[in-house]
């Protein structure tokens, strides 16, 4: 295995991974069925994301679960965007974060969707600086905070770090407080009206 490791390791310094691995994907969890080794070297240089060939194991549809619900919004949620980068921790967000989406026109760059730029420019960047701030120790995922901060100030064409310094602080320092919504002084809910786009 050390040599296979060690032999795999070269390869991606020296021309990078390009094999797709296989996984099965069930609920947003991913199951390496084949590439355990690729992953692990990918994972060693802090690989963001990794090509993989993906079956995926649709469970039963059930209304009474939260989680089966969310997993069904982002079924409808991915068809529309092809995104698979952003999870919510209630129903109704992706739906919402749709909704925002649509609105949402940037100057996109040829074969690029206005999809692609935004998970490009806007999320990941919010994501990055989100978890640099420490947004990743609380007990809401970034996808969360990324529709409120939407809900709040909208989506902007791209995200820039000293723009985004501030507000996100003052967010994080918010949603602290999310367990104990008496003490928050934001919702996580939205009405109909607080739909902007920058």
């Amino acid at each position: 295995f050390k040599e296979k490791w060690i032999a795999l390791c070269e390869a991606h310094l020296e021309e990078g991974i390009r094999d797709p691995i296989k996984v099965y994907e069930f609920m947003n969890w991913f199951y390496v069925l084949e590439g355990n080794k690729r992953v692990s070297v990918l994972k060693y240089f802090d690989a963001w994301s990794v090509q993989a060939e993906v079956i995926r194991l649709v469970p039963k549809r059930d209304t009474e679960d939260d989680q089966n619900t969310i997993y069904y919004e982002f079924l409808e949620f991915y068809k529309v965007t092809g995104l698979i980068s952003i999870w919510f921790s209630k129903p109704g967000r992706f739906k919402r974060l749709l909704k925002y989406l649509e609105s949402y026109t940037p100057e996109t760059s040829i074969g690029r969707t206005k999809y692609d730029h935004f998970e490009r420019y806007v999320y990941y960047p919010f994501r990055r600086i989100y978890h640099e701030l420490g947004g990743g120790d609380l007990d809401v995922t970034t996808g969360d905070a990324f529709v409120l901060y939407a809900r709040l100030y909208g989506i902007p064409e791209k995200i820039y770090e000293y723009d985004l310094q501030a507000p996100l602080r003052q967010l994080i320092e918010e949603l602290k407080t999310y367990d104990q919504p008496d003490k928050a002084g934001i919702s996580m809910e939205d009405s109909e009206e607080s739909t902007g786009v920058l």
